[in-house]
């Protein structure tokens, strides 16, 4: 059974990968718990409890430390989000209605 709860561990960190959160991790790593516990227990039951609830303790225990690093408040700003609240001149006709005119 090991061997299962080592792919379930690897596929898990191979969707954290491709994820922008850091949520699929802890199941990875509650997985591995899981595999080492499937040394010593050989009931299914008792190892999936061992994973669900290793798991939710990671992801709760970590989730405000993980947080501190994931804040955006302070990230730069680009693109569109980088002129707002700036002072611009307006260099053509608008019209309300049609929108910018060229001339």
């Amino acid at each position: 059974m090991w061997k299962l709860w080592l792919i379930i561990s690897g596929v898990f960190f191979i969707i954290e990968m491709f994820t922008v959160g850091f949520l699929v991790f802890w199941f990875g790593i509650g997985a591995l718990i899981a595999m080492i516990i499937s040394f010593f227990i050989e009931d299914v039951v008792i190892q999936t409890t061992v994973f669900l609830i290793s798991s939710t303790i990671l992801l709760f225990a970590t989730r405000a430390f993980a947080s501190k690093f994931a804040k955006t408040e302070n990230s730069a700003k680009t693109n569109a989000f980088s002129i707002e609240g700036k002072i611009g001149k307006v260099i053509k006709d608008i019209d309300p209605v049609e929108g910018a005119r060229s001339n």
